[in-house]
């Protein structure tokens, strides 16, 4: 499994740095509402 650096170093050589991704993070599991949905305002939380 490669790390947070190695993705981030794939997409900005891949899509390009103007795409403005600077940190991954890894989890467990995502968010999500009763019905399933990716709840995005606690994505952003931290």
């Amino acid at each position: 499994m490669p790390s947070a650096e190695d993705f981030v170093a794939r997409v900005n050589e891949v899509l390009g740095r103007w795409i403005g991704l600077k940190e991954v993070r890894f989890v467990g599991h995502l968010p999500t509402t009763v019905s399933c949905k990716i709840t995005r305002k606690r994505l952003l939380v931290s």
